[in-house]
């Protein structure tokens, strides 16, 4: 079975991959995507094409993420969360960042995951997806600060 990471595991990616320095907290609520909340959803799947866990990002982390990752100006990130919307590239950047976050679910104890889809924060995510984001048990939520970027929020959430 799956299990959550440690919050310093996800800290720890999230710095590496970005070479900057990540504060993580715990969010005061859940990251789920609504119509006033859009978020981005990594969906990953076991080797038998199971959903093994789910990633929520909020647009701040999404876009932020994103821009950090190619070193793009913060300036460029906090115009995407002003205006609602991920551009094409940040999306891109962001699906990587995704990509990599797969290793903290492969643990040795656990099935291997892989990442099956990435769900813009324009795009509505299916319901099956969205009814496991909405789940109070098997899940962390965080709040992410990337130095030089801002602030972000990610829930983790484990199918039952």
């Amino acid at each position: 079975m799956t299990i959550l990471p440690a919050p310093k595991r996800i800290r720890d990616v999230f710095a590496d991959l970005l070479g900057r320095d990540v504060e993580l907290t715990n969010a005061p609520e859940p990251v789920v995507p609504t119509l006033l909340q859009p978020c981005a959803v990594a969906v990953y799947v076991t080797d038998r094409v199971q959903t093994g866990a789910l990633v929520c990002a909020d647009l701040g982390l999404a876009a932020r993420a994103g821009a950090a990752l190619a070193l793009i100006p913060p300036a460029r990130a906090d115009a995407a969360v002003e205006d609602r919307m991920l551009p094409h590239n940040l999306l891109e950047n962001f699906h990587e960042v995704v990509n990599v976050f797969a290793g903290v679910f492969n643990v040795p104890t656990a099935p291997h995951v892989k990442l099956y889809a990435v769900h813009a924060p324009d795009q509505f995510p299916p319901r099956d997806v969205v009814a496991m984001l909405r789940r109070l048990t098997r899940r962390a939520d965080y709040s992410l600060y990337i130095d030089g970027y801002g602030h972000g929020r990610l829930g983790v959430v484990l199918p039952m």
